[in-house]
């Protein structure tokens, strides 16, 4: 899976559409930082946060209607 792909899939369909990668991984944000498109880079944020516990939170706040967990990040 291609975590950018996976974003610009949500932000391309509306350009009100967000999308959100949270992660406790500044490394994987960058790298995905680096994937996407410019023409999103508007439409997605990157939520880093402190470990696993605090990204739950996080994403049970903003309930999003699709929601991706990559387990494992390489």
């Amino acid at each position: 899976k291609n975590p950018a792909s996976d974003l610009i899939s949500q932000a391309e369909h509306d350009p009100d559409a967000r999308g959100y990668l949270v992660t406790w991984n500044k490394e994987f944000v960058e790298k995905v930082k680096k994937e996407l498109d410019e023409k999103y880079k508007n439409q997605i944020e990157f939520i880093l946060v402190n470990n696993e516990d605090e990204a739950i939170k996080y994403s049970n706040n903003i309930a999003p209607e699709h929601l991706i967990i990559y387990p494992k990040i390489n």
